[in-house]
C-alpha cells in the first residue's frame, strides 16, 4: 500500500467480529453499529458491509493522519445504492456543524464537501456536468480536493468540479455510512475499499485506479491494468526487495524483533520470503504486544496500536517512511532515525507519553520530519542533517528533557537544517543543602517569538517563586514583610562604574507589555530558591519558601517556544572609566540547547575579548579559566574538572571580557557547539549566597 494512504478498508474481514481493519501500517480499528453477521456481504473486491440506511454505521478511532484539516487530500469507495433518492454520505468526518469533509450523494448524484460547501448541482463556481447513479449498480467514486477546488471522479471519469473551496477544518473521527456528527444522511446500500490519503490524486490515477479494482485481468488490454498472479509463485527474496511487505507481531512480550518466528507477514503466492528489517517492509505491533529491539532494525513504516509498546533498548530504530503510534515507545538510551529517501516523513503519537533518547533527521532529501500529534519526549540528543527539517506541531507536545543524568544536545544545523516550531525545554536546577542562591543563566528559547503572556521571564515564574520591585504591582510574587520586594531577577551592565547603583540592575517588571527580553546570547542572575511547593501567594508571610534557611528543591523549569539556532549575536561594549580595573565586563549566556566550546567561540571573536570566562561560585567566588597565547589554560575555583571548564553548558551564564573601548557585535554560530563533550554543570553547584532587597555581587575571586 502506497504511504500516502492513511485509511484502507478492503473490508475483506474472515468473520464478523463487530469491528474491521484498515491495511495500512496505522491499523486503525473500525467499529460497527447496529450491525451482525448478516451485514459482512460479497461486495465489488471480495468483500463488504451493508447498510440499511437508517442506523448502521462504522466509526473509526480517532487519529491525526487522517484530519486533513488543510488538504489536500482524496476519498474513494465502492458504491451499490438500494435506494439513492435521499441525501446519503459514504463517508464522512464533519462534526454536528459541518465542519470537515465528505463524500456521498445528494439526490443520487455523486458529490463531495469541504466546510459546508458542496460540489454538486447548483453550488457557487462548480462547473461540469453531474452523474446520476442506478439502484443495484456498482460505482467508483473519488472526491479529490488539492487546496482550492473539490473534483468529483465517477467511474474515473471526472464529472464536476468546485473552485474557490476553503479547507475542511478541524472535523471529528471519521465515520463510514453516515454524515455529520455520526448521527445523520444514512448510507443505504453497500460499501466497498473505502480509502482516505494525503495527496490529491491525478485524473489519471483515479482512471487507472477504477480500472484496477473493476476489471484486473491476465491478458491486458484498455480496461485492464494488473496482472492476476493466480496460482503461480512469485520470487519472495526479489518481492522482499521492495516496499509493500508488512510484518505483524505476534511474539511473547519482551520479544525480539530479530526472532523471524515473532513475525507474521500479508504476503500469499510467496514462496521463501525472508524476514529483514532492512527498510523495504513495514512494521505492525498489535494491542497488547510488547516487543524490544535486541539490535537495529529498518522498517519503512511503523505502526504501533492501542495498548502495544515498543523497547527501543538501548538500539536505533530507522523509519523510512512514517511512525504511526497509538501505543508507547520507551528507551531514554534508544534512537528513532529517519531516514527517507524522498518526500516529507510523519509522526503520529497520542496522550501517553513515549520516549527516545536520541531524534535523529537523515531523510536524503532534505525534507522535513512532522511531529504531529501527541506526546514525545527527547533525552539525549536531536539531530538535523541534509538540510532536513523537524517540524512540531502546536498540537503536539514535544519535550527537551534535562534531568540530573544529563541534558539534551541539538547537534549543529547546517545549512538550511532547521527545527521549526515550539518544544517545550527543560532547564534543571539541583537542590539540596547549600543549594539556596545566585546562579547565572541563559535564555535557550527565543523570547521575542514568544507570545503575550508567556514571555521568557513570565515562563520563569510559572515554575519558581519570582519576588521583585513593587511585587504584584509589577507582576511579581509577593514577598514576606521581612523582604517584601526581594530581588530575583537581575542584569549587569558593563557601562557603570564598579558600585554604582546601576551596575547590577534589576528587572523592575514582568507584566504584559512591560517585561523586557531575555536576549539570546546574554546571561542574567537568578536567585534560586527552588519551584513553587511551600509558598502560598495569599499567604507570603506563612511561606516557608522565603525563609533563608529553606532548602530548595531540585527540579526542571520548562519554556516553551522557538529554539535558539544559526548565527545568535550580542553587542558587547567596553567603556573604559578612568581607575575602573574591571573595564570590558560582560555578562553574556550559551545560546543554544546545546554544550558550546569556549576555545570555538574564542577563535570566532579573538580579536574582541580576550581568551578569558568566568562563572559564579559558591559564596560569591568565581571559577575563571584564562588561557594565553599556546600556554595551557589556566583555571581557578573549579567544581569538577578543570579540563571541562571549557564547556558551557546549555542555560548558563558567563562573563566575558572586551579588549579595546568601544562597542562591537560578538558572534554566536552553530559550528561552536561541542555535543560530545561534558561540561561542568554550574546551573547545579551554587552554594548558599544570601539575597537582600537589592542584590549586588562584585566580579571579584574570593
Amino acid at each position: 500500500m502506497w504511504s500516502d494512504y492513511k485509511t484502507v478498508f478492503h473490508f475483506n474481514d474472515d468473520t464478523y467480529s463487530g469491528t474491521t481493519k484498515d491495511a495500512t501500517t496505522l491499523g486503525l480499528v473500525g467499529t460497527n453499529s447496529n450491525m451482525t453477521g448478516a451485514n459482512l456481504v460479497n461486495a465489488k473486491v471480495g468483500k463488504g458491509y451493508s447498510f440499511n440506511g437508517s442506523n448502521q454505521k462504522i466509526a473509526v478511532e480517532s487519529n491525526a493522519a487522517y484530519a486533513y484539516t488543510t488538504g489536500p487530500f482524496t476519498l474513494s469507495a465502492w458504491v451499490n445504492t438500494i435506494s439513492a433518492s435521499t441525501d446519503q454520505k459514504v463517508i464522512s468526518n464533519q462534526n454536528g456543524s459541518s465542519i470537515g469533509y465528505k463524500l456521498g450523494l445528494y439526490g443520487s448524484k455523486p458529490e463531495n464537501q469541504n466546510n459546508g460547501d458542496p460540489n454538486r448541482d447548483g453550488g457557487s463556481n462548480v462547473t461540469g456536468t453531474s452523474f446520476t447513479v442506478a439502484n443495484s449498480t456498482w460505482y467508483h467514486l473519488q472526491g479529490v480536493y488539492n487546496g482550492t477546488t473539490l473534483t468529483i471522479f465517477v467511474n474515473g471519469v471526472q464529472r464536476q468540479s468546485r473552485t474557490s473551496v476553503g479547507s475542511p477544518g478541524v472535523g471529528m473521527n471519521l465515520n463510514i455510512g453516515v454524515g455529520e456528527g455520526g448521527t445523520g444522511y444514512w448510507f443505504n446500500g453497500i460499501l466497498d475499499e473505502v480509502r482516505t490519503t494525503n495527496v490529491a490524486k491525478t485524473a489519471a490515477w483515479a482512471l487507472s485506479e477504477y480500472r484496477n479494482q473493476n476489471n484486473p485481468t491476465i491478458t491486458g488490454g484498455a480496461a485492464a491494468s494488473i496482472v492476476s498472479i493466480g496460482s503461480l509463485e512469485a520470487d519472495a527474496t526479489l518481492a522482499s526487495t521492495y516496499p509493500g511487505l508488512i510484518y505483524t507481531y505476534t511474539g511473547p512480550a519482551g520479544g525480539s524483533l530479530s526472532i523471524s518466528n515473532y513475525l507474521t507477514n500479508n504476503t500469499s503466492n510467496l514462496a521463501n520470503l525472508p524476514v529483514k528489517a532492512d527498510g523495504k517492509a513495514s512494521l505492525i505491533i498489535p494491542a497488547g504486544k510488547s516487543p524490544k529491539l535486541t539490535s537495529a532494525a529498518s522498517f519503512y513504516g511503523v505502526s504501533l496500536i492501542s495498548t502495544s509498546s515498543l523497547d527501543l533498548n538501548g538500539n536505533t530504530l530507522n523509519v523510512g517512511c512514517n511512525v504511526y503510534n497509538n501505543g508507547v515507545i520507551t528507551g531514554n538510551t534508544g534512537t528513532l532515525n529517519f531516514n527517507g529517501t524522498s518526500g516529507n516523513q510523519e509522526y503520529f503519537g497520542n496522550a501517553t507519553t513515549s520516549s527516545v533518547g536520541t531524534l535523529s533527521l537523515n531523510n536524503l532529501s532534505g525534507s522535513t520530519i512532522n511531529i504531529n500529534s501527541g506526546k514525545l519526549d527527547v533525552y539525549q540528543q536531536i539531530s538535523v542533517n541534509n538540510n532536513d527539517k523537524l517540524n512540531i506541531d502546536p498540537s503536539s507536545t514535544f519535550t527537551i528533557k534535562s534531568t540530573v543524568s544529563g541534558f539534551v544536545n541539538v547537534a549543529p544545523l547546517a545549512g538550511s537544517a532547521e527545527i521549526i516550531g515550539e518544544p517545550n525545554v527543560e532547564l534543571f536546577f539541583t537542590g539540596g543543602a547549600g543549594k539556596r542562591g545566585t546562579r547565572l543563566v541563559s535564555p535557550p528559547v527565543n523570547d521575542a517569538l514568544l507570545g503575550t503572556g508567556s514571555k521568557f521571564y513570565q515562563q520563569l515564574k510559572t515554575g519558581m517563586v519570582i519576588t521583585g520591585p513593587d511585587g504584584v504591582t509589577n507582576g511579581f510574587d509577593p514577598g514576606n514583610s521581612v523582604r517584601p520586594f526581594a530581588v530575583t531577577l537581575s542584569k549587569y551592565t558593563e557601562s557603570f562604574a564598579p558600585g554604582a547603583p546601576s551596575q547590577f540592575t534589576s528587572v523592575s517588571n514582568i507584566n504584559n507589555n512591560t517585561v523586557p527580553l531575555a536576549k539570546p546570547g546574554e546571561g542574567f542572575f537568578l536567585f534560586y530558591r527552588g519551584n513553587r511547593a511551600n509558598y502560598n501567594p495569599v499567604s507570603p508571610e506563612s511561606s516557608t519558601k522565603l525563609g533563608d534557611s529553606y532548602v530548595p528543591e531540585s527540579f526542571s523549569p520548562v519554556f516553551k517556544g522557538t529554539l535558539n539556532q544559526k548565527n545568535v549575536q550580542v553587542n558587547i561594549t567596553h567603556s573604559d572609566n578612568p581607575g575602573d580595573l574591571n573595564n570590558g565586563y560582560n555578562v553574556l549566556g550559551n545560546p543554544y540547547q546545546a554544550t558550546i566550546d569556549w576555545e570555538l567561540v574564542y577563535a570566532a571573536n579573538s580579536s574582541l575579548v580576550q581568551n578569558e570566562i568566568r562563572i559564579i561560585q559558591p559564596g560569591g567566588a568565581m571559577m575563571v579559566r584564562t588561557k594565553a597565547g599556546v600556554n595551557p589554560p589556566v583555571v581557578v575555583n573549579a567544581i569538577g574538572n578543570s579540563a571541562n571548564a571549557q564547556f558551557i553548558q546549555p542555560g548558563q551564564g558567563f562573563y566575558v571580557r572586551k579588549s579595546d573601548a568601544g562597542t562591537s557585535v560578538f558572534n554566536f554560530n552553530e559550528d561552536q557547539k561541542a555535543i560530545a563533550s561534558t561540561p561542568n554543570r554550574l546551573l547545579s553547584s551554587p552554594v548558599q549566597n544570601g539575597i537582600s532587597s537589592n542584590l549586588k555581587m562584585g566580579l571579584k575571586d574570593n
